[in-house]
């Protein structure tokens, strides 16, 4: 483990080395922008530390206004650790006076992609799939570095020779552990036969009975089988239908206490513990029950109640896209991303299920949707970009729109092609949504 005092260190040394050898009047100051997944991610010991070193800081910080409204977002949203997380995290950043607020780009993606700048700029995230695009998206003629956080990472016990970068471009690394020539992408080896629910099975030491213990629910999906535990009402068990060494280190990685403070935690039933067969076999997992309605069914409930208002319809879809982005700022791509995949709680909360097949880090997604397979460049489907999931939820919501009036159509796409300019990834969906919703006084 490193030690997280070292990082601010690193990043007074990265700005060194680029003065090394420059004339005093040719020296240039780092702008160092903390992007949203530095500020989500489990720990907050750099900013900790920029607030310890405020008086000295020689760099100059930057961050933007959708990260702090993100934070307002997901502590006003949720209702558990991450609303506290968020909280703190915001009063933290206040308390940071020396920072700026970028308020005309709302993410690293939006900033790289629109404008040239001359002095360096630097992204601080511990969010690879966030360094990958920026890296791909970075104008050649910018000086543009990406610091990856190693230390935030070495907290989640991940297996740094086999955590690399996706591509070969110049990712900088402030602690030099990303190293592209070591690619290692997980193959997803599958049995030759499918499991079949056991008669008895083993869950924390103990042995159930399948017929009497566990019934069948209804919305099983393909990669897997559903049981409700009939002496446990607010679990389920999943048995994985074709297991892999993949699919079961995924499970492995959702089953550690660090998984448990990733901001998706809040929005995902992760798993809580392995299911075997009476010969040690791991077949699946439990996870919490969820009590709610299929995403297309409580929006068909929805459209077919009179009281129904626009604003409640941007709230939904807001609340949506705030869970998928959670899955991202946890360095995680859904890939299957259909309404199959959500539930709405009777309180409004959204959940995201079969978190399992989930693209995590550098362990392949296991059930890419359909339409996601023309946006998978040169990778086999076994890497996704983020950005495959903006285009699935897209097409996720404009289908859902189309359950509901022709005015409620109009009114909800007139104000996607207001904020056209800004709508090109999930970050821009937030945007429109959230300041459409406090122009409306909702927010």
């Amino acid at each position: 483990m490193v030690e997280y005092s070292s990082m601010y260190t690193k990043i007074c040394e990265f700005q060194e080395s680029l003065n090394q050898g420059l004339e005093y009047k040719s020296k240039v100051r780092l702008n160092l922008i903390l992007t949203s997944s530095m500020l989500f991610a489990p720990s907050d010991y750099l900013l900790r530390e920029l607030l310890q070193n405020s008086a000295q800081i020689p760099f100059t910080i930057s961050t933007f206004r959708l990260t702090e409204i993100e934070l307002s977002l997901y502590e006003k949203y949720t209702h558990d650790a991450l609303s506290q997380t968020a909280k703190a995290r915001l009063s933290n950043l206040h308390r940071l006076e020396q920072y700026r607020v970028m308020s005309y780009y709302k993410s690293p993606i939006d900033i790289v992609r629109l404008e040239e700048f001359k002095a360096p700029i630097c992204f601080v995230t511990c969010n690879i799939n966030e360094a990958v695009e920026i890296s791909r998206l970075a104008l050649p003629q910018n000086d543009t570095h990406i610091l990856l956080d190693r230390f935030e990472k070495d907290s989640s016990n991940q297996n740094m020779d086999t955590f690399t970068a996706k591509f070969d471009k110049g990712i900088k690394s402030v602690s030099d552990i990303y190293d592209a020539a070591q690619l290692r992408l997980w193959t997803n080896e599958v049995e030759d036969a499918p499991n079949a629910v056991p008669d008895v099975f083993e869950i924390n030491g103990s042995n159930y009975v399948a017929t009497k213990d566990f019934s069948p629910l209804r919305d099983s999906g393909g990669e897997g089988d559903l049981f409700r535990i009939t002496f446990d009402g607010g679990k389920v068990i999943k048995i994985i239908r074709y297991p892999s060494e993949t699919k079961m280190m995924k499970i492995k990685y959702f089953l550690s206490d660090d998984a448990k403070k990733l901001p998706m935690a809040a929005f995902c039933p992760l798993p809580q513990a392995l299911v075997y067969t009476l010969n040690g076999a791991e077949i699946g997992y439990t996870m919490e029950y969820i009590h709610g309605t299929r995403l297309d069914r409580y929006v068909a409930r929805m459209a077919d109640d009179s009281r129904t208002k626009l604003v409640d319809v941007l709230m939904l879809f807001l609340r949506i896209t705030l869970a998928v982005r959670a899955v991202h700022l946890s360095d995680c791509v859904i890939g299957d991303l259909c309404v199959y995949n959500f539930m709405v709680e009777k309180s409004g909360y959204v959940k995201i299920v079969d978190c399992d097949s989930f693209q995590i880090m550098d362990y392949p997604n296991d059930g890419v949707h359909y339409e996601a397979m023309s946006y998978i460049d040169g990778h086999e489907g076994l890497y996704l970009s983020c950005e495959v999931d903006y285009h699935l939820l897209r097409s996720m919501l404009d289908e859902l729109i189309l359950y509901f009036n022709t005015k409620i159509q109009e009114r909800y796409n007139a104000i996607l092609n207001s904020y056209n300019e800004k709508v090109n990834d999930i970050c821009g969906l937030i945007f429109a949504f959230y300041y459409h919703l406090l122009s409306l006084g909702e927010i």
